[in-house]
């Protein structure tokens, strides 16, 4: 059984992951492993001012490679398109008759 490496090489092995990678749901699952593994002892003792370090190590860490938070939404014409046109009537069903 392989031993896990101390969070400063894991912090740098999930970097190096994130900077080369061009799919952006592969980044957010380094991220997620990264969250789990280190969940129970951020959980369990995050009031200890020692974890509160491990916790700000982790996220120094990582956000640099993360894009900016965009200020606003904007969907494109897509994806205001309804689902289905408002002509269209979907067909009745004996559960939805009153």
């Amino acid at each position: 059984m392989t031993r896990p490496l101390p969070l400063p090489q894991r912090v740098e092995s999930v970097r190096t992951a994130i900077a080369a990678e061009t799919e952006p749901l592969v980044t957010l699952t380094h991220l997620l492993q990264l969250c789990r593994d280190e969940h129970p002892v951020l959980q369990e003792r995050m009031h200890y001012p020692a974890c509160r370090v491990r916790a700000a190590q982790i996220v120094a860490g990582v956000m640099p490679l993360l894009p900016a938070q965009a200020s606003a939404v904007v969907f494109g014409p897509q994806a205001r398109r309804p689902a289905v046109p408002s002509r269209q009537r979907w067909p009745r069903t004996r559960a939805c008759r009153p």
